[in-house]
């Protein structure tokens, strides 16, 4: 139950500390806006008129006070405690916390109950418009607990928004561009540290100075968000005119949290105006070039426009992370698909230049076969590879099954042996080498394949090389050699 936020009377503090009727002549009536101790010590007189419920004695009460300020309460004349040391010497304050909660006696409570504060805040950094946020009686408990719903909301976002960015610190570490990914985790460092100095006030009662310092701080990451998200636009769609799209919206940006008056909208602006430029940087290349990709981001940047310019009273609630998330998850799922489809291109072509290589070896091995030396019973023996079918192992040795129908033994290990055969060889078993010439057919039944070689001669293909075999030979063999049937 808040105070009558009308009728409110202020009194300065004097020197002799006293406090005062409230009836002296500077004072003055005000409301609640008018209630500002920055740089100097007041005395408060309000109202707080409780339903009858409110009264029973098994209802612990408290009073609250939100407010960057010392403190010290009295309810109906009674002394309830103090938050900080509020005093009129600079030198005398001791800083109060930003929230706090007094108990309140049963015995003290009434239907109608005069709430008198003396308050002064004298270790602030800045002069804020409103530095009262909310005094006012309610069920006795920790601030925290008060905010315990959207607490648990903002914990969710800050995990997704966490996520997000370690996804793009793993991509930014592993991968041989880490600039493509670096934009994003900065976008993911600032978004998450914005939400976390947000939430920290639902955590922690901190002393009232650092409350300047966490507002700034919010201010700032969320300017540096909003022109992140701007640069990213730039370069996906303007990268020629980068520096001017960046630099304009920077100095728009500045000049706007320099001249609003109110903190939530310093930050609802701090992301607004670079987000409105994306929107028309969008909408120009839309003009010229109407892709698909331009529409969708087009829309999701008016729509966010629109939700931020029609609730930007309420903006810096929690509406702003919510819509912060989504956007930032949005972002970080278009630009995963492009990583996906990048990577897709890249094993393409990569696919491509081992064909290629593997076409060329081909060729080579026609026009200049290589040989292999196997040496036994006192002499050495040179085979052309072009010769050899396959390759079988056979414990020590290794069967090479040869064109003519021959067979030699090979000193050594099927690995061993695989390193000195062009690639026009292929490890199709842990016992078998296979010349891809040489194939005529590729057969599988339930995963279960064979290679035919010209001659006669199946060989067994191992499910796990399966695929690897498969794409090889689809420049080899036409479609109706290779036969695929429950793979």
């Amino acid at each position: 139950m808040s105070i009558d936020t009308q009728g409110l009377i202020i009194c300065p503090v004097t020197q002799d500390d006293r406090q005062p009727t409230f009836s002296e002549p500077e004072c003055s009536k005000t409301d609640f806006s008018g209630i500002d101790p920055q740089d100097r010590a007041i005395w408060v007189k309000a109202t707080i008129s409780l339903p009858q419920t409110w009264l029973e004695p098994s209802i612990p009460l408290g009073v609250f006070i939100f407010a960057k300020s010392s403190s010290e309460v009295y309810v109906n004349g009674h002394f309830l405690g103090r938050n900080g040391t509020p005093s009129l010497n600079p030198d005398e304050e001791f800083p109060g916390n930003i929230d706090t909660v007094f108990f309140l006696p049963t015995a003290t409570v009434q239907a109608s109950n005069t709430l008198v504060l003396k308050l002064s805040t004298h270790l602030g950094i800045l002069d804020l418009a409103g530095p009262i946020h909310f005094i006012g009686i309610g069920d006795f408990a920790a601030p925290a607990s008060l905010f315990q719903s959207s607490t648990y909301l903002s914990m969710i976002l800050l995990g997704t928004l966490l996520l997000g960015t370690l996804y793009f610190l793993v991509l930014c570490i592993q991968s041989s561009q880490p600039r493509e990914h670096a934009l994003f985790l900065l976008m993911g460092i600032l978004a998450s540290s914005q939400l976390a100095l947000e939430t920290l006030r639902n955590l922690y009662a901190y002393p009232y100075p650092l409350h300047d310092l966490r507002l700034i701080l919010i201010v700032l990451l969320s300017m540096g968000f909003g022109l992140c998200l701007l640069a990213f636009v730039a370069r996906k769609f303007a990268e020629r005119y980068f520096w001017r799209w960046l630099g304009g919206s920077t100095l728009m940006t500045i000049a706007a949290v320099l001249i609003i008056p109110f903190f939530d909208t310093k930050t609802a602006s701090a992301i607004l105006i670079p987000a409105l430029c994306a929107t028309l940087l969008i909408s120009v290349e839309y003009c010229r070039d109407r892709r698909r990709e331009l529409l969708s981001y087009l829309i999701m940047f008016v729509s966010f426009d629109l939700v931020a310019v029609f609730t930007l009273s309420t903006f810096h609630s929690l509406t702003y992370y919510l819509l912060i998330a989504l956007l930032t998850a949005l972002l970080f799922v278009g630009q995963a698909r492009t990583l996906s489809r990048e990577q897709q291109q890249r094993r393409e072509e990569q696919q491509r230049t081992e064909k290629l290589a593997f076409r060329l070896e081909q060729l080579q091995e026609k026009s200049t076969p290589s040989s292999i030396v196997v040496r036994g019973a006192g002499e050495i023996t040179h085979i052309s590879t072009d010769n050899i079918r396959y390759c079988k192992a056979a414990g020590d040795y290794v069967e090479l099954h040869l064109k003519e129908g021959l067979m030699q033994l090979y000193s050594g290990t099927l690995k061993g042996l695989e390193r000195n055969l062009p690639k026009t060889f292929l490890r199709v078993h842990r016992s078998y080498l296979v010349n891809l010439d040489l194939v005529s057919s590729l057969k599988s039944i339930s995963g279960i394949g064979t290679l035919a070689l010209h001659g006669g001669d199946e060989i067994p293909v191992s499910r796990r090389v399966m695929p690897a075999v498969r794409d090889s030979l689809k420049g080899t063999l036409s479609k109706e050699s290779i036969v695929l049937s429950g793979y």
